[in-house]
């Protein structure tokens, strides 16, 4: 009702605001906390019909019933239709005074009641996503700070670090910042279907069993005497971030991750305590972001895309500002950063890099090298040899070392002939050089004195460090993973 007379005090909500007693008044919400109290209490009218949309919300949109990406679009749609509708009868009811931020304060408690059903949704349609995240980190679960790219200074270490280098930098031949590719097989992984969880666990369990075997590799040799190996900081931003999956609503959610961030930071802060002045700790945009994407992978949350995507299909635009919503976007890249790293993939200091890296500077190094060829050459070039060479590497590089070299007779491969024959071979060899090079290979042309016979072969064309492309046999060092070759050699077929 409307009218003057004054307002009732909060405790009067419960007596007159819905069973229309005595005054025709609408009762005013002094605080927040009464108002979440009213909406809780089954016993009031308000909390009883929340109650029953909950009761109604289980019965109707339980994920064993079917489609569950059709289930969670018309279970979205209906939750948020009833919230629009029980704001703006809440708004009839009670006075509600603008320090009240009565529509996120409503959203919060309704999906509390409904969150288990709800996010029982968001999970089964995540559930590769989530499997897919969760077996990757599993997999990088040993990686040390040096790998992941934190700069020394954040490493938050007092030991000796110099005792060791990575493998992978041991065995790097490619120029500076030039990514490595390391011997190591890699398999894709199974994801769960919509079985049992039972099954859904097996699957996942096979899956990081295959990366782990994958890893081995790198795990091998220099590496496990790596002193930053055991070393694990950060461990408050860990279990900080183990806690999302506990809180049902959207503003404990985002604390948590505002939470994390500032873990970050204190643990950079105390580890300098009494060495530095304060204004001299500094710890930027990118250097945070490894920091974050190390803690992701140590803290492995169950369920991550799932959480991701809940928060953001009800983060009220009121919540998702300043500094939560900045929160939000760097957990997701972080996301999509760790799900692409491969320990097959490194740079010369040993820093796990993510296959797209690779994918983008074969592309660009094609790219380049046609132009290259057209203005040298006048003529447009072959360019499907390119998937020959880079299959042919990435799947005979499984089972070998690093420093092995791989050996193709010239005979038996069209890129050979073409390298070997082509009467604009000179341009082929320098196209070759550049694009393999972009992605850590090593041209390495060399005579096979037994078919030669001594004779020196041909004298004539371009291989890396000044060496003669011959007759015979052509070796290529430090191949990539069959991961990534064959991404590379899809982009070069697109080409």
């Amino acid at each position: 009702g409307g009218g003057g007379g004054g307002t009732v005090s909060s405790s009067a909500t419960g007596a007159g605001a819905a069973g229309g007693g005595g005054d025709d008044v609408a009762p005013t919400v002094h605080s927040a906390n009464v108002l979440s109290m009213v909406l809780s209490d089954v016993n009031h009218p308000l909390g009883q019909l929340i109650a029953d949309f909950a009761f109604a919300f289980k019965a109707n949109f339980h994920y064993s019933y079917g489609d569950c990406n059709r289930l969670l679009e018309n279970a979205v749609d209906d939750l948020h239709s009833f919230l629009a509708r029980l704001h703006e009868f809440c708004g009839k009811v009670f006075v509600l005074p603008k320090t009240v931020d009565s529509r996120v304060l409503i959203k919060e408690v309704v999906i509390s009641k409904v969150w288990p059903t709800l996010f029982e949704l968001y999970k089964a349609v995540n559930q590769h996503r989530d499997a897919m995240i969760m077996v990757k980190n599993e997999s990088l679960s040993s990686i040390t700070v040096r790998e992941i790219g934190i700069k020394k200074e954040h490493w938050l270490f007092d030991g000796d670090t110099t005792a060791t280098t990575s493998t992978t930098h041991a065995t790097s031949t490619a120029a500076a910042a030039t990514p490595v590719a390391v011997a190591t097989p890699l398999s894709a992984t199974s994801t769960p279907s919509n079985t049992s969880a039972a099954d859904g666990e097996k699957r996942r369990a096979r899956g990081v069993s295959v990366l782990r075997a994958g890893q081995l590799g790198v795990v091998s040799g220099e590496r496990v005497n790596d002193p930053l190996l055991g070393h694990t900081p950060y461990t408050a931003a860990v279990e900080q971030l183990l806690f999302l999956p506990r809180y049902k609503t959207i503003a404990r959610k985002l604390h948590c991750l505002i939470r994390v961030s500032r873990a970050i930071l204190d643990a950079v802060d105390d580890f300098y305590s009494g060495e530095r002045s304060e204004d001299e700790i500094v710890l930027g945009t990118e250097d945070k972001f490894p920091i974050l994407s190390f803690v992701l992978i140590k803290a492995n949350v169950p369920h991550i895309y799932s959480e991701l995507a809940f928060i953001k299909a009800f983060a009220d635009t009121k919540q998702l500002r300043d500094e939560a919503e900045y929160r939000l976007t760097e957990l997701e890249l972080a996301l999509d950063y760790v799900s692409t790293l491969d320990w097959n993939v490194v740079d010369e200091h040993g820093v796990l890099l993510p296959l797209k890296f690779l994918e983008r500077r074969a592309l660009m190094a094609v790219q380049d090298g046609v132009r290259r060829f057209e203005n040298d050459v006048g003529v447009e070039p072959r360019k499907l040899w390119l998937a020959e060479v880079l299959t042919l590497c990435g799947s005979q590089r499984l089972g070998r070392a690093a420093d092995q070299p791989l050996a193709f007779d010239s005979d038996d491969f069209e890129f050979a002939s073409l390298l070997l024959w082509n009467s604009h071979r000179v341009a082929y060899v320098r196209f070759a050089t550049d694009v393999l090079g972009a992605l850590g290979i090593r041209l390495d042309a060399r005579r096979d004195d037994e078919m030669d016979g001594g004779s020196g072969g041909s004298s004539s064309g371009g291989g890396v460090g000044g060496s003669v492309l011959p007759r015979g046999t052509v070796s290529y060092m430090s191949p990539p993973s069959a991961v990534a070759a064959a991404a590379a050699a899809r982009r070069c077929r697109r080409t």
